[in-house]
């Protein structure tokens, strides 16, 4: 997902709202892979708020996580805002549900979560789409309600 310039939306705040009660609903699952080890050795990855010092609205960040260990997701940036204060490249970041405002798995280029990528991504023209889906490095997205693959479909594990 790194790429040499960050790409960050600003979607709607309804828009927000409304992906960040997806992914709040299905967290389970995405917790269930992380214990589980299924989907290994792809990308895990949670959306953080970090507000500005000045308390405006801040960024809303994927980090990947690297482990998961008594309810703490332990995290790391794959890219940063320039002007985000509070962490940079290399360091870790603890991060418990309520931190979680989105969780994606992708496997193979499939997404699975990310309901923040897809109401982002439906807001954008659609000559842009394509591109949005390369930068992220989507092939597709599975649907919303779709479970994460077993071990046995090459989910990992």
């Amino acid at each position: 997902m790194a790429h040499s310039e960050p790409k960050f939306a600003f979607p709607s705040a309804s828009t927000v709202a409304n992906a960040v009660a997806k992914a709040k609903a299905s967290l389970p699952q995405f917790r269930g892979a992380l214990e589980d080890g299924r989907c290994a050795g792809s990308f895990h990855g949670v959306k953080l708020h970090f507000p500005r010092v000045d308390g405006s609205e801040g960024y809303h960040v994927w980090l990947a996580v690297t482990s998961y260990f008594a309810n703490l997701y332990f995290c790391t940036p794959s890219e940063l805002p320039a002007d985000l204060v509070g962490l940079r490249m290399g360091e870790s970041k603890l991060a418990t549900d309520d931190d979680v405002e989105d969780w994606m798995v992708m496997v193979g280029g499939v997404v699975y979560g990310g309901y923040s990528l897809r109401a982002i991504r439906a807001d954008l023209p659609v000559n842009e789409r394509l591109e949005f889906d390369s930068y992220m490095g989507v092939s597709r997205y599975a649907p919303e309600d779709a479970e994460l693959p077993s071990a046995a479909d090459g989910g990992g594990g």
